[in-house]
């Protein structure tokens, strides 16, 4: 029972922490998406 939680809650947070080291994070998409729209010329959007 409770032995087996533990166990699930680290096998969980291993896949987070896994999942995280590959992934971008919302600040950096964001970062990426602003550096974009300066690039681009005023009245673009069409």
């Amino acid at each position: 029972d409770t032995a087996r939680r533990v166990e699930k809650f680290r096998e969980k947070a291993a896949k987070q922490e896994d999942a995280a080291k590959k992934s971008k994070g919302k600040k950096v998409k964001r970062a990426v998406r602003s550096a974009k729209k300066k690039a681009e010329p005023k009245g673009s959007e069409a």
